[in-house]
């Protein structure tokens, strides 16, 4: 009789922790989580560059809906073509308020340029990437380069 009771209430429990792992799936993944939405950073930039010029780049920094305001740093890496990483200039964004981070830069000469929007806010860190010319030149999309608005990893 014992063996009974004890075989039935092991069944129970069973059943019943079944029956939880199977409750409503409903909302998405990040809220049922605790995930905050991930960290994006937008690059905007004038169509036209030409050497010598001064041109505004900025970055438009969001997680989820929020502007983000509090980020430790977004710093505009920008380097030409087949130069080696020596040649690479990276220079610290000014906070503009609303998510947006600034910097003023010149080329002094025209080719393929690129760029990373390196962006570290909330413990994430994402680096968007453009490609671009400056001057009256034609460029050619990078295959793997593609515009990487946003991605980037956690940490």
């Amino acid at each position: 009789m014992m063996k009974k009771q004890l075989l039935f209430l092991g069944l129970f429990i069973t059943a019943i922790v079944l029956s939880a792992c199977g409750g409503d799936q409903s909302g998405n993944a990040e809220e049922e989580d605790g995930m905050e939405p991930m960290l994006a950073t937008k690059v905007v930039m004038p169509e036209d560059i030409q050497p010598n010029e001064e041109v505004t780049f900025q970055a438009k920094v969001t997680q989820g809906e929020e502007a983000v305001e509090d980020a430790d740093y977004v710093k505009f890496e920008f380097w030409a073509e087949g130069a080696s990483e020596e040649d690479h200039e990276k220079i610290e964004a000014e906070h503009k308020g609303d998510g947006v981070y600034e910097v003023s830069y010149t080329f002094e000469e025209e080719g393929a340029y690129y760029l990373f929007a390196h962006t570290q806010a909330r413990d994430m860190h994402v680096m968007p990437k453009k490609k671009f010319p400056v001057g009256d030149v034609e460029i050619t999309e990078d295959k793997k380069d593609d515009d990487m608005e946003g991605n980037g990893d956690s940490h």
